[in-house]
């Protein structure tokens, strides 16, 4: 996926800062945030309680930020969390659409 970019061109999409010195994710409401242009950020598609049905739906359609197929769709618990064993909360739901595609 190009994500509009023409050869040669690259683009910056952030999803997640690592803050290197507490050695850490930084949470989504950091302000630190506010230091990455609006533009390199990735959006933010829905903040709230989890529902498997939204999600489902979020991971499919049009690219918000492009004139593809949306890839899918990230899910971040708020605060940050590791579950024992399996590492930090955080999952890609990838879309039936973008599987399917040629």
């Amino acid at each position: 996926m190009k994500y509009g970019c023409k050869p040669g061109e690259y683009k910056l999409g952030v999803f997640d800062l690592w803050d290197s010195v507490n050695n850490r994710w930084l949470e989504v409401d950091d302000p630190r945030w506010n230091d990455i242009p609006v533009e390199n950020r990735v959006p933010l598609l829905y903040r709230g309680p989890y529902d498997p049905d939204m999600v489902e739906e979020l991971a499919e359609g049009k690219s918000t930020i492009a004139s593809h197929i949306r890839e899918g769709c990230v899910i971040k618990t708020v605060p940050e969390r590791t579950i024992y064993r399996f590492g930090r909360a955080q999952f890609k739901v990838v879309g039936l659409g973008y599987l399917a595609r040629d």
